[in-house]
C-alpha cells in the first residue's frame, strides 16, 4: 500500500512537471527561428548555424552523462534537477538578445543554444533513468500513455496560445516577448515542481564502477543490439523528409504562416484523443507487435503529403500521422527505458540519443541532398515512405519483448 503510494505520488509530480515543461519549451524553441528572422532579421545561414550548434550540443552531452550517470547515479535527481532547470529556464531567455548589440546577440544566441541543449541532453537521460525506477515496468504503458497525453494537450495549449496571441493586434515584438514571459514563468513553476519530484528508488540505482562491463553488456546483449539497429534505421528513413513539411504547408497555404501551428494542433489533439485507445491496445495485443505496426503504418505519412494539393489534405495527413505515431511514441519510450538491465540504462539511453540525433541529422542531409538531384522535394518522400516500410518488415523480424512489461508478450 505505501509502496502504491509513493507511486501514485511519483507520477502525478511527473506528470505536472512534464506537461509543464513542454508548455514552455515549446513556446520558447518553436519560437527562436520566427524571432532571429522577424525581429532581430537574421538570414537562413545563421538558422542553420544555430540548428547546427543544438544538434551537436545534444550528442556532446551524452558523453557526461554516461559518467554522471552511470558512475554517480546517486545523484541522478540532483543532475535532473539542476540540468532541467537550466534547459527550460535557458530557452526562455532568448529575447535578452534584444538588449545587445547586433554583432554580439548571434553569439548570445549561439551559446544560450548550446548551454540550454547539452543541459537538456544529461538531463533528459537523468529523467529516464529515475522515472524507469520509480515507475514499475508492469504498469509502464498505463504511465507513459498518460503521460504523453498529457504533454500533448500542453503542447496544443501552447500552440493554441500563440495562434491567439499573434491574431491579437499589438506590436509584433510585444507580442514574442508576452510570449517569452509567459514561457519563463512557466519554466520557474516547472522547476519547483521538479525539485519536489522523489526518488523513492534510489537505493536500488547503484552506482557501476569504473569498468567496461556496461559496455560489454550493452556490446554483446542481442536484444540490446536489435533495437539499437532498429530505432537507428528507423530515425534514418522518419528525417529524411524532415526539411520539407513545413515547406510544403506554406506552398499549399499560400505563404500563411499561421497554418503551421494549427497543423501541429491537429496532429496533437488527434494524439491526445487516441492515446488511451493504443494503450487497451498494447494491453490486448503486446507491446510489440503495436510497435511494428505503428512504425509500418507511419510509410503512409510521406505518401498523404506527397498526395496533399490543399491546406485540408494537409490536416487530413497531419491527422492520420498524430493517429499512427501515437503507440510508436509511447512504445520507443518503453523499449529505451525498459529494454536494458537497470545498471546499464543509463549507458544504453545515452547510446541511443547519441545515435539517433547523429543520424538524424545525416538523414536530413540525405534528403536535402536527394532534393537538390531530382529538382523537388517530394522524392525525399518517396525514398522516405519505402524505407519506412522495408524497415517495419525487419523489425517485425527482429524486435525483441521487453520482459516485465505489460501486454509485452505477442497476442493473437
Amino acid at each position: 500500500m505505501k509502496k502504491n503510494r509513493e507511486i501514485n505520488r511519483f507520477a502525478k509530480l511527473w506528470y505536472a512537471e512534464s506537461s509543464t515543461y513542454n508548455f514552455s519549451v515549446n513556446i520558447s524553441i518553436g519560437l527562436v527561428n520566427a524571432f532571429m528572422v522577424k525581429i532581430l532579421g537574421y538570414g537562413v545561414l545563421d538558422l542553420g548555424y544555430l540548428i547546427a550548434i543544438r544538434i551537436i550540443a545534444i550528442a556532446l552531452s551524452q558523453l557526461p552523462a554516461i559518467f554522471l550517470l552511470a558512475y554517480k547515479r546517486n545523484m541522478r535527481k540532483q543532475v535532473w534537477f539542476i540540468c532541467g532547470a537550466i534547459n527550460r529556464i535557458g530557452w526562455a531567455l532568448v529575447p535578452l538578445a534584444l538588449l545587445l548589440p547586433r554583432s554580439q546577440s548571434l553569439i548570445y544566441l549561439a551559446a544560450l543554444s548550446f548551454t540550454a541543449q547539452f543541459a537538456g541532453g544529461i538531463g533528459g537521460v537523468a529523467a529516464m533513468d529515475v522515472i524507469g525506477s520509480n515507475i514499475p515496468s508492469m504498469e509502464a504503458p498505463i504511465y507513459f500513455s498518460t503521460m504523453n497525453k498529457l504533454s500533448y494537450a500542453s503542447i496544443a495549449l501552447s500552440q493554441l496560445t500563440g495562434i491567439l496571441l499573434f491574431l491579437y493586434p499589438i506590436n509584433l515584438t510585444l507580442k514574442y516577448l508576452l510570449l517569452y514571459i509567459l514561457a519563463f514563468l512557466t519554466a520557474l513553476i516547472s522547476t519547483m515542481i521538479l525539485f519536489k519530484i522523489p526518488d523513492n528508488r534510489l537505493e536500488g540505482a547503484n552506482s557501476t564502477s569504473l569498468t567496461l562491463r556496461p559496455v560489454e553488456t550493452l556490446i554483446s546483449d542481442p536484444n540490446l543490439r536489435k533495437y539499437l539497429y532498429i530505432i537507428t534505421l528507423f530515425n534514418f528513413a522518419v528525417n529524411i523528409p524532415a526539411p520539407f513539411w513545413d515547406y510544403i504547408v506554406l506552398n499549399l497555404a499560400g505563404g500563411r504562416d499561421i497554418i503551421i501551428p494549427v497543423k501541429n494542433m491537429v496532429n496533437l489533439l488527434v494524439k491526445f484523443f487516441t492515446v488511451n485507445w493504443w494503450q487497451s491496445l498494447i494491453h490486448r495485443k503486446g507491446l510489440k507487435r503495436v510497435l511494428v505496426e505503428g512504425m509500418a503504418f507511419t510509410s503512409l505519412v510521406p505518401l498523404f503529403y506527397f498526395e496533399a494539393n490543399s491546406v485540408f489534405t494537409v490536416f487530413f495527413a497531419e491527422a492520420f500521422s498524430g493517429f499512427i505515431w501515437a503507440p510508436v511514441e509511447i512504445g520507443t519510450s518503453i523499449y529505451s527505458v525498459y529494454l536494458p538491465p537497470e545498471y546499464i540504462r543509463p549507458l544504453y539511453l545515452t547510446a541511443v540519443n547519441f545515435i539517433t540525433n547523429t543520424v538524424s541529422a545525416i538523414a536530413a542531409t540525405v534528403g536535402t541532398t536527394i532534393s537538390a538531384a531530382t529538382g523537388n522535394v517530394y522524392s525525399a518522400l518517396i525514398t522516405s515512405t519505402a524505407l519506412r516500410a522495408i524497415i517495419a518488415g525487419i523489425t517485425y523480424r527482429v524486435l525483441p519483448e521487453v520482459n516485465g512489461v505489460q501486454g509485452s508478450a505477442t497476442k493473437h
